[in-house]
C-alpha cells in the first residue's frame, strides 16, 4: 500500500510541484511533469520523529497525528497511519535490533 495524494497542485518552478493542506502545510514534489492530478509517496521513503530537525536532506517535515496501529505478527513490523491534517499517510514501523 501506497500514500496517493490527490491534487491541485501549484507548480513552484520547473522541477517542484507543492500541495498545501487547508492547515497551511505544504507537501514539496520533485518532478519533471507540470500537469500533474495524483502523486505518489512510497511507505520506504517516510519517517517518524517526534520532532522537527534542521536537517535539509528532508524534503518535508510535517506535523501529524499517529491515528491508527496495526502489528503484523509475522513480520513484527507495525503499519501505523499518521493523520497530517486531514491526509492519511501510511507508514511501516521496522523492528531495530
Amino acid at each position: 500500500m501506497e500514500n496517493f495524494i490527490t491534487g491541485p497542485f501549484e507548480n513552484l518552478d520547473e522541477t517542484k510541484l507543492v500541495k498545501k493542506l487547508d492547515d497551511g502545510q505544504i507537501i514539496t514534489f520533485n518532478t519533471k511533469q507540470k500537469n500533474v492530478c495524483t502523486a505518489i509517496i512510497r511507505k520506504k521513503n517516510i519517517a517518524i520523529d517526534l520532532e522537527k530537525r534542521d536537517d535539509t536532506r528532508f524534503d518535508n517535515q510535517l506535523s501529524g497525528n499517529i491515528s491508527s496501529m496495526l502489528l503484523e505478527k509475522k513480520s513484527k513490523n507495525i503499519l501505523a497511519t499518521v493523520t497530517i491534517h486531514d491526509l492519511p499517510i501510511a507508514i511501516d514501523l521496522h523492528l531495530i535490533k
